[in-house]
């Protein structure tokens, strides 16, 4: 099984969708099999989980948005199941978050813009939570604005603009903060200039012209200084 993952990862990562799904998909029939023979098996059930995820991003990259939902839902189904076992394990809450944060990616690109939002609000929450318990964990810290984020995307999707923009207010400052406490770290200066793109655009159907503008010139400021950032998000 784990030979199969780790030639279905290397084919996903060079491209060749196709050669990742089978032997990813080999590797998860032997993984349920073994999971079905120890149903007790933690180990077990959180690798199952996490092929079920992989064949899911196949399914994004192949343009199956529909398959890779139900990939991702039957993952979620265990990771939740997971954390009810082993409530003080906090990789299970992540892992949660994760699930949650890939079905709105799949919903989004369905055009189920609702269930996008409330798949991101379930995110975020968790991103709040475990925040809260692990206050040094910059990548919670990095959920919470995503979560922002990913919310004003959705809710602009349908129509509520002054919702959307709530919530890019949110998140604007956090991407600013971590870009600024990590100045060379080009990921983090890219999230930033696509958190302030978004706020411009929102800003721009929102009939807030000049402010809108403002962001469009900081963004265009920031981008000449470093034009490499292009290619880092």
């Amino acid at each position: 099984a784990r030979a199969y993952n780790a030639f279905g990862s290397v084919q996903y990562e060079s491209g060749d969708f196709d050669g990742a799904f089978d032997n990813l998909q080999k590797s998860l029939e032997i993984t349920q099999s073994l999971a079905a023979q120890n149903p007790a098996n933690e180990e077990m059930r959180r690798n199952l989980s996490t092929l079920l995820e992989e064949i899911g991003y196949v399914y994004i990259s192949k343009g199956e948005p529909a398959a890779a939902l139900e990939q991702y839902r039957k993952a979620l189904e265990i990771r939740t199941r997971l954390s009810a076992d082993f409530p003080l394990n906090m990789d299970y809450r992540n892992l949660i978050a994760v699930g949650y944060y890939n079905m709105a990616e799949a919903q989004n690109n369905l055009g189920d813009h609702k269930g996008s939002l409330e798949s991101n609000r379930r995110y975020a929450a968790i991103a709040r939570e475990l925040a809260a318990a692990d206050p040094k964990n910059a990548q919670h810290k990095s959920g919470i604005a995503f979560g922002h984020l990913r919310i004003g995307d959705q809710l602009l999707a349908l129509g509520d603009t002054a919702a959307a923009l709530s919530e890019y207010r949110q998140a604007l400052p956090l991407f600013v903060k971590e870009a600024e406490a990590d100045p060379i770290n080009l990921w983090k200066r890219a999230a930033m200039t696509e958190a302030r793109t978004r706020f411009a655009v929102a800003l721009a159907k929102a009939g807030e012209t000049a402010a809108a503008n403002e962001q469009c010139a900081k963004t265009v400021k920031l981008m000449n200084e470093t034009p490499e950032i292009t290619d880092a998000y």
